[in-house]
């Protein structure tokens, strides 16, 4: 039935399906031929076969369309990504903010002229969008994977178009990556820009906080946080280079073009040596880097990246989070908090914010909150001391006691002996801003309002008494230990008696309480004396040997059948533990053997 219908549409010849190998790929493509051009009819259907996946390949294999799952994500997503290269680099997404749970069931096909995406109930959930006229038919579209990394939806050579102008291709549309032969720019006749912006995480394409994206009135390339605080700029075409960014002077890899005219703004590169795999990401780190594949090493080289500090991108480290470009990680959270979600920075997402370790509560009254520092650049100082409010004029001390008196007060500045104190709405508006503690920047200390338990200098006289109270604790029990083994070698001493045996290691006697070696009589003194053998008892009433007989009752001795024996008669029955009557070695120590006749 389907060779039928291909037949009837004018598709012959020639077909070809291109499986890959590859977790979680699910796309076939069929390649056909009509009339003298090669194009790819586009025919998508899932296999629900978990071990065999198919991709489109473009003719050249330089890159891949399918599914793919990022790291430990359950998501799956249809992107692009290098065939060659051996570490997962992905350079396109479709459905970045709409992720698919079932590979198996999903489908990717065109409906009305457009590329879309079905999910398991077969809901539309991503679309080109687009609205040609007219409306062509399904048979008369075919999508194709180009070489430069351009996913092309067009007219095929056989429909009753003679245009192959792409209807709408990937390169208009990129996600965080700008492959050399796009073009990077402003659409002056439909007053549109293309905008690259960073992966969520790691592990999710899903649109990030960093986006870098064309300025039409400079005429320079410009990173903004959340779409709106600009950060980054490239300056100005000069004709060869923009001019912040003199790595591009090192040409002799690419060829960097500025295109102005009537319809169009827009930025290009393109690569002197065709074989050098080569990339520009707008990073989850914030920065534009310029990458190069190794096939030796099998890894992507850093050419050059912008800003060139990690802790020159704004907010990176998110809400109350601060960064220090002589550490790793670079971010971290002010004193006493903690990150909001540990996953997340895992995966080097710190948009999360950090919030505080013990939440503050007004209404217990059990003890006083105290105070940390956070450090804002001083630039933005003007913006915070603008506005006089009625405790200004307090002096430092004063200024504290105020904020700890009110409930309202989240933090104090003392800033040219100038008392602010600070709710938490305008704590708030610069938590993006804290940086670390460095002697080099030049910044103002801003004291906020924490718990008090988790203030370093707390948490210090927290540990302080614990390890107190571990060596007090500790040595009281040595001094009862040595307490208790000085009464009982003055009775052994005294009676000159011990029992049938001592347990010896190399720290000296040791005796047990619960599990004492002793001789042990089978039958009646008289009868058995030559059947004495060495026992481990595990039972209470033996305590009872350790204790002088001289305090036992004769009534009280009755129960005891184990004889007390001279510890001389021990050495002599041992012949001084000599090694020649050692047994073996035990969890207790060595066990020796006696002749019982020594013993009596």
């Amino acid at each position: 039935m389907f060779f039928e219908w291909l037949s009837k549409c004018g598709v012959h010849n020639l077909w070809e399906s291109k499986y890959q190998e590859a977790d979680h790929h699910f796309i076939s493509s069929m390649i056909v031929k009509a009339s003298d051009h090669f194009f790819i009819f586009f025919f998508l259907y899932l296999f629900s076969i978990p071990s065999l996946s198919s991709t489109l390949v473009s003719p050249a294999e330089n890159f891949e369309l399918g599914f793919f799952k990022p790291g430990q994500s359950p998501n799956y997503y249809i992107g692009i990504w290098y065939k060659k290269v051996q570490t997962s680099t992905i350079v396109w997404v479709a459905n970045r903010e709409t992720p698919i749970s079932d590979a198996f069931s999903s489908k990717l096909q065109i409906v009305n002229g457009n590329l879309v995406i079905l999910d398991e109930s077969n809901t539309q959930i991503w679309s080109t969008n687009i609205t040609p006229t007219p409306t062509p038919t399904t048979s008369a579209l075919s999508v194709v994977l180009l070489d430069d990394g351009n996913l092309v939806l067009r007219y095929n050579s056989s429909s009753t178009s003679s245009s192959i102008t792409p209807i709408w291709q990937s390169f208009d549309h990129p996600t965080n990556t700008f492959l050399p032969g796009g073009k990077f720019g402003y659409n002056k006749r439909t007053n549109t820009k293309q905008i690259i912006t960073s992966w969520k995480s790691t592990e999710d394409p899903s649109m990030g906080p960093f986006s870098l994206e064309f300025d039409q009135d400079e005429k320079q390339y410009v990173i903004k946080w959340n779409r709106s605080v600009e950060y980054w700029t490239s300056g100005s075409w000069n004709g060869r280079i923009f001019s912040a960014v003199p790595e591009m002077r090192l040409n002799y890899i690419y060829n960097f073009s500025y295109v102005d005219n009537e319809n169009e703004s827009y930025f290009t590169y393109s690569l002197y040596d065709p074989s050098i795999i080569s990339r520009l990401v707008m990073d989850v780190s914030g920065q534009i880097q310029q990458q190069i594949y190794s096939e030796s090493l099998e890894q992507w080289n850093l050419f050059w990246t912008q800003p060139r500090s990690q802790c020159q991108v704004y907010a990176f480290c998110g809400p109350f989070g601060t960064c220090s470009q002589t550490e790793l990680p670079f971010c971290s959270c002010l004193t006493a908090f903690v990150p909001k979600s540990l996953n997340d920075w895992n995966l080097s997402d710190f948009s999360g914010e950090c919030v505080r370790r013990t939440e503050s509560n007004c209404g217990i009254k059990e003890e006083k909150p105290g105070f940390i520092e956070g450090y804002v650049p001083v630039s933005y100082l003007s913006t915070f001391l603008e506005t006089e409010t009625p405790e200004s004029k307090l002096h430092e001390s004063a200024c504290r006691r105020s904020c700890l008196d009110d409930c309202s007060c989240d933090a104090y500045s003392f800033i040219l002996k100038i008392c602010r104190l600070w709710n938490s709405e305008n704590l708030n508006n610069v938590s993006l801003l804290f940086v670390s503690d460095d002697a080099n920047s030049r910044t103002f200390p801003l004291n906020i309002k924490v718990s008090s338990s988790d203030l370093p200098n707390n948490a210090g006289k927290t540990s302080t008494k614990v390890l107190v109270a571990g060596i007090v604790s500790g040595f009281c029990g040595l001094v009862f230990l040595c307490s208790i083994g000085i009464i009982f070698y003055r009775r052994v001493k005294r009676q000159g008696k011990c029992f049938a045996c001592f347990l010896f290691n190399s720290k000296g006697i040791w005796c047990s309480l619960f599990n004492i070696v002793y001789v042990a009589k089978s039958g009646s003194r008289e009868e058995n004396r030559e059947n004495f053998e060495l026992e481990f008892q595990d039972n209470g009433r033996n305590v009872r040997y350790l204790v002088d007989p001289g305090i036992l009752s004769a009534e009280e001795r009755k129960g005891i059948d184990v004889p007390f024996i001279e510890f001389k008669t021990i050495l002599s029955a041992t012949d001084n533990f000599s090694l020649a009557n050692k047994l073996g070695q035990g969890g207790f120590g060595p066990v020796y053997k006696v002749t019982t006749r020594s013993l009596y």
